[in-house]
């Protein structure tokens, strides 16, 4: 049987019409808030005829103050089953419990990972009503009071490690028996502590999480603005148990502790949803884990928002309106490619696109873009999906990455018979994309006929506009780096509202350069690196060192945050 869509449902019962749902679905895009709350909040439908509506959809029981159905029976057996902070965030209040069973009303039936959870943490067959969240919540109130427990992520680490069993040590490696490390991933105090680390990482806006188990203690940092900042730290024998959670909740592997492993799952974080990826490897001291957070709805993707000189940006805009051509994207390992290739697909979407795309892993989900996530495993990499793209009629093709001589080949293939190929390389900067492309096998008259523009970019942290402090710089020290004088910069000070650190948030610098008939001439004589950067200097393109410099002239950043990233030759 076909379930249908929550909103075709809506729709059918003559509860919406067909224009509220379309608004409805472009606030979600924008937002990334849930479909049904959308409605409500707009005044399309009542919260009470969405649940409803819901309870007939998936066939769970509507539950009410009114038909008598929401009632907690035995609240003081009920109260301890489910932690009140899981309760609390995921909308779910314990009814009953009758012997291995477990009923419960949710707002949201189709969070399927917390109702897993849910069987995991308490080790029950799940019975499942239906309620509103207002209903809910005011009955969480009820039972555990308005604030209720509350405990800070030292506070949990040290309650569970003062509960934790010590694991058998023998020689320099654990001997930990399985099943008892199971059992401890699955205590509450485990699963409270890891919930804890990861709704904190997200609150604090970090890009990962590290788990480190060391000798006498288990390393916890967040990766934030690019910086790793240390946590307090949990006890070592928690070390075991918190990756036995982190990958059950991963679906990975839990006996093996010898290979490295990759997953993902998703996680609610006020009502929003929060992929995490998750990568394991064995180190001396047992499994290190980071977890990497792609929080969709904390990126813009807008051109406009990226910090684009406008000169760049309008060439950007210029080439990625091109019929046909390869647009290459290059900087290192978490510079932000993706969101500023995704930018420039937003702003060139239309009804008119064919876009289709290939990555690993799809970071954003757009609404009108055709996006395919790479499984190697099954022989569907990046080749094989461009093969199969040119046989879709597409317009646009975004190609995760070029990591080869075949899917370089296909991407210069693909731009030839009349497609816009968008896709990035590691290489230091937007020139040496010439000649990793030459390293891949790919002949220079390829290149120059298919090349429209290559660009470069890195990140910088951004001064927290509460703290930042001018101040007026040496002019020698200026002056000898090779840049203009300025009377006042700006250097970073640390208030509560940065946690001190003096930057909040990270922004693009960019290097953008269009392939003219003179550079495209010197790409295909085989000219030197040398060579190829002068004439882009002729050209007058801004190179990412003076782009990085306006970004400090006018106080987004410090002069310490730009020598940290961009290379400053003599």
């Amino acid at each position: 049987m076909i379930r249908l869509k929550i909103g075709d449902v809506l729709i059918e019962q003559g509860l919406i019409k067909k224009d509220q749902l379309d608004r409805a679905l472009d606030i979600q895009q924008q937002t990334g808030s849930a479909l049904g709350e959308i409605l409500v909040k707009n005044g399309f439908l009542t919260e009470e005829d969405l649940t409803k509506a819901l309870s007939r959809q998936f066939g769970y029981p509507y539950a009410s103050r009114a038909n008598g159905l929401l009632v907690i029976s035995n609240k003081e057996h009920v109260a301890g089953v489910i932690p009140h902070e899981f309760a609390r965030d995921h909308a779910i209040v314990p009814l009953f419990v009758r012997d291995e069973t477990l009923g419960v009303a949710v707002a949201d039936p189709m969070d399927v990972i917390t109702l897993d959870n849910l069987r995991i943490l308490t080790g029950k067959n799940i019975m499942i009503y239906l309620a509103m969240k207002s209903e809910i919540n005011a009955l969480l109130d009820q039972m555990f009071g308005v604030f209720g427990p509350k405990g800070t992520l030292a506070e949990m680490a040290k309650e569970a490690g003062d509960r934790a069993e010590p694991l058998v040590i023998e020689g320099e490696e654990e001997k930990a028996d399985l099943d008892k490390v199971v059992a401890q991933a699955g205590d509450t105090r485990v699963v409270q502590l890891v919930n804890q680390i990861i709704r904190q990482a997200i609150e604090e806006k970090a890009s990962d999480i590290h788990i480190e188990p060391m000798d006498d203690i288990v390393n916890l940092r967040f990766r934030i603005d690019g910086v790793l900042h240390e946590k307090p730290p949990p006890t070592r024998t928690l070390a075991a148990p918190i990756v036995s959670r982190i990958k059950i909740l991963a679906k990975l592997n839990v006996a093996e502790r010898r290979l490295p492993q990759d997953g993902s799952f998703v996680v609610k974080h006020k009502d929003q949803a929060v992929d995490m990826r998750v990568a394991t490897c064995p180190t001396v001291f047992g499994e290190k884990v980071v977890l990497r957070i792609l929080n969709k709805q904390a990126v813009e993707l807008s051109i406009a928002k990226l910090g684009m000189h406008p000169k760049q940006q309008e060439d950007f805009v210029r080439a990625a309106n091109y019929p046909h051509g390869l647009i290459f994207l290059t900087g290192p390992t978490g510079s932000g490619k993706t969101t500023t290739l995704y930018s420039i697909l937003k702003e060139i979407q239309s009804p008119e696109v064919n876009i289709m795309t290939i990555e690993d892993p799809v970071e954003y989900k757009v609404r009108g873009i055709n996006q395919v996530q790479m499984k190697p495993q099954i022989g569907l990499n990046f080749a094989s999906a461009l093969r199969s793209f040119l046989r879709l009629d597409p317009d646009v093709i975004l190609v995760g990455e070029v990591r080869d001589h075949e899917t370089a080949e296909l991407c210069i293939r693909a731009s030839l018979t009349g497609h816009l190929v968008l896709s990035t390389l590691h290489t230091n900067d937007a020139l040496s994309a010439v000649a990793r492309l030459k390293d891949l096998g790919i002949e220079p008259f390829l290149v120059s006929s298919t090349l429209v523009l290559v660009a470069a970019q890195r990140l910088v942290r951004v001064l927290c506009p509460s703290c930042k402090e001018p101040y007026t710089p040496d002019r020698v020290y200026l002056e000898g780096l090779g840049f203009p004088y300025a009377e006042t910069l700006y250097k970073a000070k640390g208030c509560a509202k940065c946690a001190n650190t003096g930057y909040k948030g990270r922004k693009a610098i960019y290097e953008v350069v269009p392939v003219n008939d003179k550079l495209r001439s010197a790409i295909q004589q085989g000219e030197t690196f040398v060579t190829l950067k002068q004439i882009v200097k002729d050209c007058g393109v801004m190179s990412m060192r003076e782009a990085g410099f306006l970004k400090v002239q006018d106080g987004t950043t410090s002069m310490e945050e730009y020598l940290s990233v961009i290379f400053v030759e003599d």
